[in-house]
């Protein structure tokens, strides 16, 4: 199967968009090697370097199925499905992909462990991480330079930050999966990223992308395309570059979980301002500069407050 082949199979699933149908065909052209369905290992040969091993797993059991329903390879239609559902879907589409990869049927109503909606959610929070050190790009390499690394304890802390709400309990009705799915909106950016890099970095740094769309060349500096929804959420270090041996109090984990939670004008770009060790004391200097405080105390606990709890 050609890449024409591919594209005429993607233009007829019509819920793809004409921007997604190239993104999914190219996609699944390189992992199927022109042929018209995908192996199971032809999925971990493309994808098994690019996220955390269980989000893989997961993957595979929605894609292929799990006991005696798995199939050995899956069509284009499928692999479409997965790439909406987790970038776009709806609450019900989102909750799905959840349950399927979990090995559960979808229209079951039998409560949920809350031990496994927990590695979901981590497995998606590690793969995020991975993927920003893998890209590499200039908002990663501004923290990483400065010691801001990534610690698994972190980004299992952060995982549980996100699915706090659900931790009530053992297990989780259907309901509450919905309602926590419906507003737990970092979550679905860090989804929507995972996903997005999956279906389309992936095939271009084989560079067979010889059509570029919107989606593939959006960029995190751009923010007033269509595609900023899609951006990091690291944002850029800026204002360090005459202190060399001035080093970060927090990992990326814990980067991620404060930018998320900052206004979007904020979320782009992080400027330092003032520091106790190179400005002084001053109470007056510290809240005429800062919009957000980073304070670390003497047991290497981070504490945070926004400047106008200051003043």
């Amino acid at each position: 199967m050609g890449i024409n082949s591919s594209k005429r199979l993607a233009a007829k699933c019509s819920f793809l968009s004409k921007d997604e149908q190239i993104i999914v065909s190219n996609s699944f052209k390189l992992a199927s090697k022109n042929s018209d369905k995908i192996k199971e290992e032809e999925i971990t040969k493309l994808w098994g370097s690019q996220m955390d091993a269980r989000l893989l797993q997961y993957i595979n059991n929605y894609l292929f199925g799990k006991g005696e329903m798995r199939s050995q390879t899956v069509e284009l239609e499928r692999y479409a499905e997965l790439f909406v559902y987790c970038t776009r879907g709806t609450v019900d589409e989102k909750l799905k992909v959840l349950l399927q990869s979990l090995g559960r049927n979808d229209s079951e109503s039998d409560d949920v462990p809350y031990i496994l909606v927990k590695e979901y959610v981590e497995s998606i929070v590690s793969s995020y991480m991975k993927i920003q050190k893998l890209v590499n790009k200039k908002q990663f390499k501004s923290w990483h330079s400065r010691g801001c690394f990534i610690s698994p304890q972190n980004v299992q802390r952060l995982a549980e930050s996100l699915a706090y709400q659900l931790a009530s309990g053992d297990c989780i009705t259907r309901r509450a999966l919905e309602v926590w799915l419906q507003g737990s909106t970092i979550f679905g950016q860090l989804l929507l990223f995972v996903f997005t890099h999956l279906y389309s970095i992936s095939h271009r740094d084989k560079t067979i992308q010889n059509e570029r769309t919107n989606i593939s060349q959006c960029t995190i500096e751009e923010p007033n395309t269509e595609c900023s929804k899609t951006r990091s959420l690291v944002p850029f270090c800026k204002g360090l570059d005459l202190i060399p041996s001035f080093p970060s109090i927090l990992d990326l984990s814990q980067l991620v979980f404060i930018n998320a939670h900052l206004p979007q004008q904020y979320q782009l770009e992080w400027r330092f301002l003032f520091s106790s060790e190179i400005h002084g004391e001053s109470f007056s200097t510290l809240i005429g500069e800062l919009y957000y405080l980073l304070m670390e105390d003497a047991s290497n606990r981070v504490l945070t407050k926004t400047s106008s709890i200051l003043t």
